[in-house]
């Protein structure tokens, strides 16, 4: 794990859980992190959500039922080892029983034992018992805030493993990995105020409310596009924004009535300006696919050196830009 800026941080001794926690989000959301050491594409929580789906697929579109066995059996293995039920005291395996002859239900050690009608029923119990709420992830939350505030090495396992479900429910719900990772970092090592105590973990992870917003986004388009966007909804389209100067007498100056050989010329410098930009944009696209190119040929063992070269490049780049 590459280390933060702990300028802030003024009692590590008290935080040690804390400083994990918030290297781990970085490790975890890092792209070029260890499979082992990256979130889970599904936890039990959308993996329920994934059985669910197939099963809607098999009894309305014709889906192989044999494409659900493979996700129950996960499912099964998934919430066998969920310390999140096991710390809470529930036990979601209880509802994988199977119908017998008589009428009567038992319970199975396998999950390859379901048919698809017994595969069903513990699908839908165990996401109306945990998952319909925010039941898991209140337990995710309750859990890290626990593990943290212990400040015990010991916990520092369970501590992985709720906070790589936790992340993965937040991305899994919207959140993109870049937020998070901007929002933690922030936090942890751009903070104002000093981090003193192990308690600011609630302030963090409250963060992420899963509140909708609302956001005004201002788009510049060319004619071309304006057919396009006028098939989209809560859309206003706008002929053209007043050129704005930087300085008084500039905006004086737009805002005067220039004759029509002014008006040309100003519409052959904003042609040329146009122009340069878009040119700088394609220059700046294709230095990426560079950068990507040559990172995909770099092996693992010397990916966190690259990775180090390019924070120390970008750093270098951001002073030369400020002087």
């Amino acid at each position: 794990m590459k280390q933060g800026d702990l300028s802030q941080w003024n009692n590590i001794e008290a935080c040690k859980n804390l400083l994990f926690f918030a290297q781990l989000v970085n490790e975890l959301l890092f792209d070029y992190s260890i499979p082992s050491n990256r979130i889970s594409t599904l936890n039990s929580h959308f993996l329920c959500l994934d059985a669910i789906n197939v099963i809607n697929g098999i009894e309305k579109s014709g889906v192989n039922e044999g494409s659900l066995k493979p996700i129950i059996e996960e499912l099964y293995t998934t919430l066998e080892k969920d310390i999140t039920f096991i710390k809470h005291g529930e036990n979601p395996l209880d509802y994988f029983m199977k119908m017998q002859p008589n009428g009567s239900y038992r319970r199975i050690s396998k999950a390859e034992e379901l048919n698809l009608q017994d595969a069903k029923n513990a699908v839908y119990a165990i996401q109306n018992k945990y998952f319909r709420s925010s039941w898991y992830s209140d337990m995710l939350v309750e859990d890290i805030c626990a593990l943290v505030k212990s400040n015990d090495p010991q916990d520092q396992l369970d501590l992985f493993r709720q906070t790589k479900s936790f992340l993965t429910e937040l991305v899994n719900q919207d959140y993109s990995s870049r937020y998070i990772t901007y929002q933690a970092n922030q936090f942890f090592y751009r903070s104002r105020v000093s981090i003193i105590s192990p308690d600011v973990i609630s302030n963090f992870l409250s963060i992420f409310s899963h509140q909708k917003n609302t956001y005004e986004i201002i788009l510049v388009a060319d004619k071309g596009s304006l057919q396009f966007f006028k098939t989209l909804n809560n859309i206003t389209m706008l002929d053209e924004y007043a050129m704005k100067g930087h300085t008084h007498n500039e905006a004086i100056f737009f805002k005067a009535k220039k004759p029509k050989n002014q008006d040309y010329l100003q519409h052959l410098h904003w042609q040329q300006h146009d122009t340069e930009q878009r040119q700088e944009i394609m220059n700046a696209v294709k230095a990426i696919h560079d950068y990507f190119d040559s990172a995909r040929k770099i092996a693992p063992e010397y990916q966190q050196m690259a990775f180090d070269a390019c924070i120390t490049a970008v750093v270098t780049e951001m002073n030369n830009g400020n002087r």
